[in-house]
Parts: C-alpha cells; structure tokens; sequence
C-alpha cells in the first residue's frame, strides 16, 4: 500500500496497514499518541476534541457550605469539602457538611443555627387567674418626647402604682425599661403585682441591660409595641430578640402590635397574642357599638390559635373629638366586663391608666387615662358597685352584684329593700354587711323575712368593714366610710 508521512512523525496519512493514522500530517506534534494540550482549541491526540482547560487541580480539596448565608460555623453548621475530580475537569459534591435541622428546644443545641437554642413556648399561667386585673401603665410626669426625656422620680412611680394598686388593679403592663422606668417592676412586684415589662426598643442596650436585671420582678415581657405595623423594625429582626429574651430569663415572652399586624408568622414566635384593638380608630364611639367590635376582634383572633388572646390596649378616650366623654369611657368598660372579662379569665388590659399630654394623636391622644396627668380620677376610676342579678318581684331568689375599683377584701357591701316605704337591711339587722370576694362580686339574701319578696326597691352600697349599718335609714354618700352606691326598681 501507499503509506504517506508527510510531516516525519512515524503515523501515515492513509492509516490501515500502513500504520495508525494521522489526523494532521503536515505537523509532526499532532498525531495519535501526542500529549494532548488542554484548552488549545487544538486536538493533539487525534481522539476528535481538545481536552478543556483544567478547572482544578486533579485531587485537590476545597472548603465548602450550601446552608443559607450566614449560618456556616453557627450551632451545628460546620462546611464540608469537595475534591477535585482525576482530569481536573470539576470539583466533587460537598461532602461531610452540616447543615441547618429543625430546632430541639430546650437541649442546649443550636439546630437551626440561627445562634441561639430555642427555648419552647412559654404558656402564662397568671392569665387564668379571673381576679387578675391589669392596666397599661406609663408614669406620670413623664414625657419621653422632651429633648432629653422627661423621666418621673422613683418617689412619684410609687405614687401612682399604688394609686393603681388600691383601685384593684393587680397587673401591670408597662411600655419601656429606660431611665428611672427601670425602677417599675421592682415598686410593682413589691406591691404583689403581676408585671408585663415592656421593653421599646430593639437596639437599646439599656432596655436590654435593665429587662435582664428585672428578672426577679417580671413575670412576662413584652417586646416592642406596633414597631412591626409601623416599619420601625421587620418581624425578622424581632424574632431572636424574643427568642434571646425568652432563653434568658426563662419568663414568657410577646409582642404588641394592632390587630391587624397579628399575622399567622407572628403568632407562630409569641407566647400570648397581645394585640391592640382599639374601637375608636374604627370610627365607632357608641359604648354598647364599640364593646360588640372589641369582641368580635378578640373572638376572630382566638380562632386562629390555640394561645392565650389577650387585647393589649383597648378603650376609649373621654375626650378629644365628638361623642367621646367620662360617661362613654365608663360605660364602655363596664359592659366590656360584663361581655368578656367576667365570661372568662382576663382577655384585655385597661389603657391606660393616666392621661398622657405629650401624645396628641389626632386630638385624643391626651385622654386615654383612667386618671388624668394629676391623678384625679375620672368617672371610669372611681368606686362603683353594679347589679349583675336582680330577683324578679315575688322571687326568693339573692341578689348580686360586683364592684370595681376597690380592693375587693378591703371593703363589704350593704343592701337595703324597700317595703312599703320603709328601708330595711338585709339580709339581718344583727348582720348588715355582706363579704366582697376576691372575684369582686357578692351576692345578699334579701328574702329573709316577712314579705321581701314583694319589695319594690333595692339599694347597694360599697362601705369600709367597720361602718354602722342601720335598721332603716340609708347611707349617704357624705359618710367617709361609704363609696359607692348603686339601686334598682322593680
């Protein structure tokens, strides 16, 4: 045969039996048994391709991690390797890298590398208490808005909590940890109070600092209020400020935010639900209108979980814009205790407990205050003893009632019926005065004698433990050991 080599390089151009052939043979470097040169656009070996460019070195290992950024070499997140293939051509999978799992509370192990071991949900146990009465509370003469803030002396935070305390309020709820607000949780737990502290900020490390030494004094914290609703800070960045504070002090742990920012996300990191819903920023200044609304949000909201709803803020002001007064202020309340405070265990807190004038709020912001910025009391605060039963005429059936605003231990009632125009106390002459329970309610057998049953009138009243109860005549208001007084016609 004809065997051709036209470049010398020992392969023929015809192949066969002349030899292997040559693919290029006017170049002596190209033939079958040449070293290929990777990524010459050249094919020395003749295979048909050049070889591609090493992307690694053959063997070679390097450092890798496929978890979500910034968990690599947090809790259990450790990289892994890969190893560089025989031709170079490509890296291997990560291998032997540990990624983020779902987070185990409470084993002192970071799962989900998110820095932190989780701590489970923490259910508040005081809320079951039906006698648990609780107010939001920001101090008098204090104005956060002055430059620098105004902070009230430690002397004037005891005041007013023990203003609040004989009123019967037992549960404080508080805003801020800054300053002498700090002092709050101690005077109030001193006083056998349940305290909600409040921590404002996210970035304060003195808030931090404080609600960390507050430990001994707080039964629960509440992180933030409205920030996520009003963008000054992401649930994203909320949640491991819950979760670090939860993990801390080992107390349940929430947030307050309107209703309507209460996603399923934000339930999901919480311990209770305390949401704000507030009937007038709806529109709706009618009592008995704004009590069914109020409602009908803490019902909507307990249907969406299994948690404890409680209505952080709610009320309505007793001034700043029409069909706002003391009266509607207190109507409100006392219908929303007997719609839903008195149905269950606490489901709201009363907001709030003093007028506030460095918040004007769109006019009301001034007037939320149970008691206005000198601790006067408005209607809403003052001792009021109210009929939940009255027998019908002709009925054997007790008489009962409840008070507010008094400390319900602390004081007794005592009830008179009419009977042909003449007063009697019931239900003994030898034995005027009927116990208050702890729950604020009594209830008075005013059928012991005669015809009682037929009386056409009832009168109630709240009196000290020690007052004088007479036969016939009535209390009088003018009488210091008389505070309230309440009465009925049938």
């Amino acid at each position: 045969p004809v065997c051709t080599d036209g470049d010398k390089d020992g392969y023929s151009a015809e192949g066969g039996l002349c030899s292997t052939q040559d693919c290029n043979d006017a170049d002596k470097s190209i033939h079958p048994d040449a070293i290929e040169v990777r990524g010459d656009g050249i094919d020395q070996d003749c295979n048909g391709s050049d070889l591609a460019a090493l992307v690694c070195t053959p063997g070679s290992v390097q450092q890798c991690y496929t978890g979500p950024a910034g968990t690599q070499n947090i809790g259990i997140c450790k990289p892994g390797n890969k190893t560089c293939a025989a031709d170079g051509s490509g890296l291997g999978t990560c291998a032997n890298q540990t990624l983020p799992t779902t987070e185990i509370p409470n084993n002192g192990i970071d799962e989900d590398c998110n820095g932190s071991d989780a701590v489970a949900l923490i259910t508040p146990a005081f809320f079951n208490d039906a006698a648990l009465r609780c107010i939001a509370y920001a101090p008098t003469n204090f104005n956060p808005e002055a430059k620098p803030p105004q902070f009230p002396s430690v002397a004037s935070i005891d005041e007013d909590i023990t203003l609040l305390y004989n009123a019967n309020f037992n549960c404080l709820v508080t805003y801020g940890l800054d300053g002498t607000l700090k002092e709050i949780p101690r005077i109030a737990k001193e006083k056998g109070m349940v305290v909600i502290a409040g921590i404002w900020s996210l970035t304060s490390s003195e808030e931090w600092t404080n609600a960390i030494n507050a430990k001994p004094y707080v039964d629960a914290y509440n992180f933030g209020t409205e920030g996520i609703y009003f963008a000054r800070y992401t649930l994203a960045e909320l949640r491991p400020k819950i979760e670090q504070l939860r993990a801390i002090t080992g107390k349940p742990v929430t947030t307050r935010e309107p209703v309507v920012a209460y996603t399923d996300d934000l339930i999901a990191i919480v311990d209770w639900v305390f949401a704000n819903a507030h009937p007038y920023w709806e529109g709706i200044t009618d009592p008995a209108q704004a009590v069914q609304w109020t409602k009908q949000q803490h019902d909507a909201l307990s249907a969406r979980t299994s948690k404890k709803v409680v209505l952080a803020e709610t009320g309505l002001p007793s001034n700043g814009a029409s069909g706002l007064s003391q009266t509607s202020q207190n109507d409100y309340y006392r219908l929303l205790e007997d719609l839903i405070g008195n149905r269950s265990p606490i489901t709201f807190v009363y907001f709030e407990a003093f007028d506030q004038f460095w918040k004007p709020e769109g006019g009301v912001g001034y007037w939320w205050g149970h008691w206005d910025k000198d601790r006067n009391p408005k209607k809403v605060a003052t001792p009021q003893i109210l009929y939940t039963k009255v027998p019908a005429f002709g009925s054997f059936e007790n008489l009962e009632g409840r008070v507010v605003n008094v400390r319900p231990l602390d004081y007794k009632t005592v009830s008179y019926l009419d009977y042909y125009g003449i007063w009697w106390v019931k239900p003994y002459a030898a034995w005027p005065l009927t116990s208050i329970d702890k729950f604020s309610k009594f209830i008075c057998d005013v059928t012991t004698g005669g015809s009682d049953q037929n009386a056409t009138q009832y009168k109630s009243f709240i009196v000290k433990p020690d007052y004088q109860a007479d036969l016939h005549v009535l209390p009088v208001l003018s009488d210091p050991k008389v505070l309230a007084e309440t009465g009925v016609t049938r």
